[in-house]
């Protein structure tokens, strides 16, 4: 192997100059033959891990050169198993930046913009279809669960099938995680957010992670888990958009070689397959999964806004909004036969509540509150999140025992007669029966219990059960009608906190929103009752009259959900949209604000922490300097120094050494002069890696350097008809432009980091004759790149390359003008 990769451990600080970033973890450490450790206070010293050569057949080479940063520890090896290359999937960056070349000036790109409408409104459309599968299966296999409880069974074995049947459905659900997809984890929103920050994240939107996270929602919701289906949701409609705005290859190997049974190549989906507009659906994707759960298509277009997407434009907004709103149409079409009304998956009444201005100092405590346990639970989140196993049996060990503990907490009411005997007997509020609360389909005398018939035991319905539903009946609560005992309120409250702190992060798709608008509404319900006694203690009688417990549950779910997520405005709308009351913009704008700065003040957003601790390479909102050391800083003193250059002609030999010896996406195309007797590159566009591939692959190459004669070069391996043979005309240079735009779509689509392996150059079978010709760059780089000298502060090169959506920044020198470094992803992250 003829590239040299680095590993390092996950602890030291990380300075990559153009090599790849794997961690070193236990596991994989007896891989490595040997290794050099480099360090800039001891001499070279080389080690076995193992045995030498029969643990990777590798042969240890020396690297004498030293690391310029001294707080830096590196080991590198010269050879690595491809075993384990395959394990350790990188997160790219995408390719934003338009590709401003010389074929693009002469053609531009067809904009297809009633085309996008429509594809929004599909990609909607198929949403809201995933959204009502999702809830039909979590309610019947919940009702399914339940209805063994009503069985002619003594107890014991009653509970026994219950708390059964919930651990089976988790460990489906974790099975298909963990052997099928393991992307499909969690709730996959900061996963999303990293995407569309501009990193393919591997895996992330394959379809059978798609399939994976659907099946696997239900089953994990239904399980007893105190999870949800709403972040899945937002990962299940960006997967969607995806499906639809990328081209699919299907294709065979037979006899060592691969035969391509389909390729969609020459339709109109042909123009969104470029990743800045793939990046706009994927946004309206996101939106509509968020609204889907909500019936809210105006909140998911501003936590697509707010929370999901880096770059944003006028027009994604309206395209975003006519893709939630389809979404939601479906859905609500599908829920009530064709009646409009009450959408999502957890439907909100009209709430029809009325409040004092004094009650905001009370709604004030209540935000306060929830702000510390959604900061509580934040650090409990990031705590055990790096503890979790890793391994295969452990995760489903951790899987069963969570399911089999959280189901007994449910149950335990019927486990201990005396202790359901407690609950209060309590009516339901007019218009609910039939109406998910009192389920048609299973005999109501579990939640009956000790009541009379048209009762239910509010213990036993606050445990047992369906979640949408209890969150609707605290919210229904008036000064006229409770529903609910406040301490059972308090008591389910704290069950559902705990049980989803250790719930929250297991190999199963697993949302929070759910549970954090139950856990909030619960505990918002217990301070609004206490308040309530507390006032009649004071002989307040008719303040604590006026007080509607409903508007507390609901301010307690809003400010539990701006605790744990840090959101503010699409909280708030969303809030509204599903209460459809516009009078509680005050209160609830009020309680984000508090239990966000609250939360803010011991930690961050649970996404956020996501996101560190998955030590993905997150670019966030720039922010002015706030030190010296930072206004100081310039870019001389991050940039990568070791930059390999092309010329704009350049010999097929030389190409072939630098991609096999170098992991970089991006080369400046220069020419070379020599100024005072030195040879310096004088930038004159970019080149991506994927764009020499493509010409490679495809054998566009010429006999000489003067490029007016095409080469006498072998038979391209993999090649399409509109390509064959070469002859250079402007419809075959746009024949290769969209090639080049659509590499990643027939080719290491989910993990793009494999494309800079040395492997993938071996692939093109390349002979001896097509190293002897020439590549001619020039009509494919990108002209006149964005540069910055040298000498520019880092927080300013850092905002122009994040706002722009750049992959690469080159620098400058402030002397000569020469290209002296560059600068990308990683460099900002270590540096900045």
């Amino acid at each position: 192997m003829s590239a040299h990769d680095e590993y390092e451990l996950p602890r030291a600080k990380r300075v990559p100059y153009g090599f790849r970033e794997f961690a070193l973890r236990g596991q994989h450490r007896h891989n490595l033959a040997w290794i050099l450790l480099l360090s800039p206070s001891q001499s070279d010293i080389s080690f076995p891990l193992k045995s030498a050569k029969q643990r990777s057949g590798g042969e240890f080479r020396e690297f004498p050169e030293p690391y310029s940063n001294t707080n830096t520890v590196r080991y590198r090896v010269a050879s690595i198993p491809h075993r384990l290359r395959n394990k350790n999937k990188v997160m790219e960056s995408l390719d934003y930046e338009t590709m401003d070349n010389q074929v693009f000036r002469k053609d531009g790109e067809h904009r297809a913009r009633h085309s996008k409408i429509i594809l929004n409104l599909v990609i909607g459309a198929v949403i809201g279809l995933v959204a009502y599968f999702i809830a039909f299966m979590i309610e019947t296999i919940w009702a399914a669960r339940l209805g063994l409880l009503n069985l002619d069974l003594p107890l014991a074995a009653r509970v026994v099938l219950y708390v059964a049947s919930g651990t089976a459905s988790a460990l489906v659900a974790g099975l298909l995680v963990v052997f099928i997809a393991p992307a499909a984890s969690g709730a996959g929103v900061a996963m999303v957010m990293s995407n569309l920050n501009g990193l393919n994240v591997p895996s992330l939107m394959e379809v059978r992670t798609l399939i994976v996270k659907t099946v696997g929602t239900f089953l994990g919701v239904a399980s007893g888990m105190p999870i949800g289906p709403e972040g899945p949701l937002v990962h299940i409609g960006a997967a969607i958009a995806s499906f639809f705005t990328r081209q699919h290859i299907f294709k065979i190997r037979l006899f060592g070689r691969e035969i391509v049974l389909y390729e969609s190549h020459n339709n109109w989906l042909d123009f969104f397959h470029s990743d800045a507009e793939r990046r706009d659906f994927l946004s309206s994707g996101a939106a509509a999964g968020l609204a889907a759960a909500f019936g809210a298509p105006i909140g998911g277009v501003l936590f697509s806004l707010e929370e999901a997407s880096t770059f944003w434009n006028s027009m994604t907004t309206w395209r975003a909004l006519l893709c939630t709103t389809m979404a939601t149409f479906v859905l609500t079409l599908l829920h009530t036969g064709g009646t409009l009304g009450a959408p999502g998956l957890i439907k909100f009444s009209e709430l029809d509540h009325m409040y004092q201005v004094w009650e905001l100092a009370m709604f004030s405590l209540v935000a306060a509150v929830c702000g510390l346990l959604g900061a509580l639970f934040c650090h409990v989140f990031e705590f055990w999140t790096t503890r979790r196993p890793k391994s295969v049996s452990g995760k489903l060990i951790e899987i069963a025992i969570i399911a089999t503990a959280c189901n007994l907490l449910l149950i335990s009411p019927l486990i201990f007669p005396s202790f359901a005997d407690q609950g209060r007997c309590f009516t339901p509020p007019h218009g609910n029966t039939g109406d998910g609360v009192w389920d048609e389909t299973v005999d109501n005398k579990i939640m009956r219990h000790n009541c009379e018939e048209g009762e239910y035991n509010d213990l036993l319905m606050l445990m047992l059960g369906n979640r949408d539903n209890v969150i609707k009946l605290l919210m229904e609560q008036t000064r006229d009608q409770l529903l609910v005992d406040g301490w059972f309120a308090f008591l389910a409250g704290l069950v559902a906190y705990v049980s989803c702190m250790a719930a929250c992060d297991v190999a199963t798709p697993a949302g929070l929103f759910m549970p954090g608008i139950f856990i909030g509404a619960a505990f918002g319900s217990a301070q609004g009752s206490l308040m309530n006694y507390l006032l009649r203690m004071a002989g307040a009688h008719e303040a604590a009259n006026s007080m509607d417990l409903g508007l507390y549950a609901l301010v307690g779910a809003t400010a539990m959900l701006g605790g744990i997520f840090r959101s503010a405005i699409c909280l708030v709308v969303v809030m509204m949209e599903g209460t459809s009351k516009i009078t509680y913009m005050l209160p609830l704008l009020l309680c984000v604000s508090i239990s966000k700065s609250v939360g803010n003040f011991f930690n961050e957003s649970v996404y956020d922490i996501q996101i560190r601790v998955k030590h993905v390479r997150f670019l966030h909102a720039p922010t002015p300097p706030a030190t010296e050391e930072e206004r100081h800083t310039v870019v001389a003193d991050i940039m990568s120094k070791d930059v390999q250059v092309v010329q704009a002609v350049e010999k097929v030999e030389t190409v072939m050494s630098i991609l096999r010896s170098s992991t970089k996406n991006g080369f400046p195309v220069v020419t070379t002069h020599n100024v005072d007797g030195r040879p310096m590159h004088f930038i004159k566009g970019m080149v991506l890696r994927h764009q020499l591939l493509a010409l490679l692959e495809h054998r566009h190459l010429w006999a000489n350097e003067q490029c007016n004669l095409p080469g006498n070069c072998s038979q391209p391996v993999h090649d399409h008809p509109r390509l064959v043979p070469f002859n250079d005309t402007p419809e075959t240079r746009h024949a290769m432009y969209q090639t080049m735009v659509t590499y990643f779509h027939t080719s290491c689509f989910y993990n793009r980091a494999s494309a800079s392996l040395p492997e993938k150059v071996d692939e093109l079978e390349i002979t001896p004759s097509d190293e002897a010709c020439y590549l001619d760059i020039r009509p494919y780089m990108n002209l006149a790149p964005l540069t910055v000298q040298s000498n520019c502060a880092v927080w300013r090169a850092f905002k122009y390359f994040r706002t722009m959506g750049l992959r690469h920044l080159p620098v400058t020198s402030d002397d000569t003008g020469a290209l002296v470094g560059i600068l990308s992803r990683q460099e900002f992250m270590h540096g900045h």
